[in-house]
C-alpha cells in the first residue's frame, strides 16, 4: 500500500494518518478538507496532494481511503463520489472513524464489502491508542493483516466482532475520560493532604502509569497486586476499604455499562432514516 486518502482532517482523521507516516514515512498522502485552516495545516504536516475539490477522484487514486467525517455527511459523500465512478469504493480499502455507524450501514451506503471500522481514543496522538477493529465479513485474511499493520503505530489493535464495538467504545474510547477522572481525583486528594497541585497530579499520573505497567509486566490479576499491597491493619487497606465503601468498582462498571447502551443507541440512530 503506497497511497493513503484521509477525508476529514478532523483529530482522529489527523492522528491516524500522522500514526501511518510514523511508519511509513515515504507513502503518499491524499487529502480532502472543507474547513480552510485545517486544510493547510494538514496539507503542510503531511505533503498531501490536495483533493478538497474533488473528493470524488480519491478513492481511484487511494489504495485506503480513511473516512473522518462526521456521520450525517456520508450519504452525501458517498453520492457524490459513486456518481463520478459507481465503481470506486470497489478500488480501495475504505477505513470508517465515523462514530455509531455500523459496518452493514457502510456497505449499504458505499456499496462495497472493503469496509474497516476502527474505534480508536485520545491516545492516538501519541501512538497510544487502544483500538477497536471491526472488519467486513467479505475481507480475507491477507487484507486484514495489511490493514492492521498499516494502521500499527496507532497503538494496540485489538481485532472485534461488530458486536464488541461498544464494549470497547466504552472501555477505551469512553474509558480514558474515566481514567482522566480518576486521575484528577487522586491528585486533588494530593492537594487536599497537602501537595502543591502541580506535584500532585505529577505523582497521580506517575502511579497510574506504573500501575498499568505493573500488571503488564508481571502478569498478575490487578486484585493480587492490590493484596499484596495491603498490610493487616495498615494504610493502603484503609483506603481500599474507602473505596469500596463508596462503591468505586460498582460505580466504574456502571460507567461502562451506561457507555456501552448509549453507543448501541447512537447505532441504531443512524440505521433510522432522516437521522
Amino acid at each position: 500500500m503506497k497511497k493513503i486518502g484521509l477525508i476529514g482532517a478532523g483529530f482522529m482523521g489527523t492522528a491516524a494518518t500522522r500514526a501511518i507516516r510514523a511508519t511509513r514515512p515515504n507513502i503518499d498522502i491524499g487529502l480532502a478538507e472543507t474547513d480552510p485552516s485545517r486544510r493547510l495545516a494538514a496539507l503542510e504536516e503531511f505533503s498531501a496532494s490536495d483533493f478538497s475539490g474533488n473528493p470524488q477522484d480519491m478513492p481511484s487514486w487511494a489504495d485506503v481511503v480513511i473516512l473522518a467525517v462526521k456521520p450525517k455527511e456520508l450519504p452525501g459523500l458517498a453520492t457524490a463520489i459513486r456518481e463520478k465512478d459507481p465503481e470506486a469504493f470497489n478500488k480501495t480499502f475504505i477505513v470508517s472513524l465515523l462514530a455509531g455507524t455500523t459496518v452493514a450501514t457502510l456497505h449499504r451506503t458505499l456499496g462495497s464489502e472493503r469496509v474497516i471500522r476502527m474505534m480508536p481514543n485520545l491516545a492516538a496522538q501519541i501512538s497510544q491508542s487502544v483500538t477497536g477493529v471491526a472488519f467486513s465479513e467479505a475481507l480475507p485474511e491477507e487484507s486484514r493483516q495489511e490493514i492492521l499493520q498499516l494502521f500499527s503505530g496507532l497503538g494496540p489493535l485489538l481485532s472485534l466482532e461488530e458486536e464488541q464495538i461498544h464494549a470497547i467504545t466504552a472501555l477505551s474510547g469512553s474509558g480514558i475520560a474515566f481514567a482522566l477522572e480518576f486521575i484528577q481525583a487522586l491528585t486533588l486528594g494530593g492537594v487536599k493532604e497537602g501537595l502543591p497541585y502541580g506535584q500532585a497530579l505529577e505523582a497521580a499520573c506517575g502511579v497510574v502509569r506504573s500501575a498499568a505497567n505493573l500488571v503488564a509486566h508481571t502478569g498478575q490479576h490487578p486484585q493480587e497486586i492490590v493484596s499484596q499491597v495491603c498490610s493487616p491493619g495498615g494504610t493502603t487497606i484503609e483506603g481500599v476499604h474507602t473505596l469500596a465503601e463508596n462503591r468505586f468498582q460498582a460505580a466504574v462498571m456502571e460507567a461502562v455499562t451506561r457507555t456501552a447502551r448509549r453507543s448501541r443507541e447512537l447505532g441504531k440512530a443512524t440505521e433510522e432514516p432522516g437521522k
